[in-house]
């Protein structure tokens, strides 16, 4: 089995050596014979803030590649340059599973063994795993149970138009929302959604090879939403599985964001999947 990580920096690197730690020692867990396990990363970190690391000599239960950038592409962005690339799309290409993600989370010891040994239908295109936030100490998938409603992405527009709202928001009624889900996630372990969290998303070769030259329409946010209606325009599901654990460190690189771009970035991201997806 081959397993391919394409993960994004920012300015993130602490964040991205325990990262990188964590895989190796998840692959270390596993019969080295039977599972290839490559780490594609896409540096977005300014030039004058970029560190090199000789982060190959450590990780020896895997292939790394780190590739920089001129300008920071955003996340998903960041995704599409690793693409354009040939090596890392022959790989991509003949991998039972490639995982887009964050650096500023680590896999559970267990996270490839489980992997490897899951069995998914046909039709399954994208695998959500549990990600447990310590500091909201709860797991953020599923992240979105069913299809939105148009009228719902208009009213997060507006909570988004101004940061006080914004705040108003996430204090009030956010929290709560937070409680209730922390409840009710346990009754959808292996269950079908809308959406899993952006942050760490597994995909099937069989969505891969429909939709390796993805165009995400934004700089950063909403991708759930728009992988969600990728998968729904091949009639394929989405998994929630809560046995496959991530740990989420909490946003290291989108944490440093000013709340007012915060706040723009989502709405101008939410107006555009509006308008092109609903």
């Amino acid at each position: 089995m081959r397993i391919t990580f394409l993960a994004i920096n920012y300015n993130t690197y602490d964040s991205l050596k325990l990262f990188l730690d964590s895989i190796n020692n998840a692959v270390d867990a596993v019969d080295s014979r039977k599972i290839t396990v490559e780490v594609f990363v896409q540096d977005n970190t300014a030039i004058e803030n970029r560190k090199i690391y000789q982060w190959q000599c450590e990780c020896k239960n895997l292939d790394f590649k780190l590739f920089t950038s001129d300008s920071n592409s955003g996340y998903l962005g960041g995704v599409e340059s690793l693409l354009r690339n040939d090596l890392v799309r022959e790989k991509v290409l003949s991998s039972e599973y490639t995982i887009i993600s964050n650096v500023d989370l680590t896999l559970g010891k267990d996270f490839i063994e489980r992997l490897q040994n899951l069995i998914i239908r046909d039709d399954i295109g994208w695998i959500a795993p549990s990600i447990y936030s310590y500091f909201e100490q709860r797991d953020r998938n599923p992240k979105i149970l069913n299809r939105p409603k148009k009228q719902k992405l208009r009213i997060l527009e507006l909570i988004f138009s101004h940061p006080i709202i914004y705040f108003i928001y996430l204090k009030l009624i956010y929290s709560i929302k937070k409680k209730n889900r922390k409840k009710q996630t346990s009754s959808y372990d292996q269950k079908y959604i809308y959406a899993g969290h952006g942050s760490f998303m597994i995909f099937s070769l069989n969505f891969i090879q429909k939709h390796i030259n993805f165009k995400f329409p934004s700089f950063l946010f909403c991708e759930e939403i728009f992988f969600g209606e990728l998968v729904r325009k091949e009639k394929m599901k989405v998994q929630y599985n809560g046995e496959l654990k991530i740990y989420d460190s909490d946003h290291a690189s989108t944490g440093k964001l000013r709340r007012k771009c915060y706040c723009q970035m989502n709405r101008n991201s939410l107006r555009i999947i509006r308008k092109v997806y609903f």
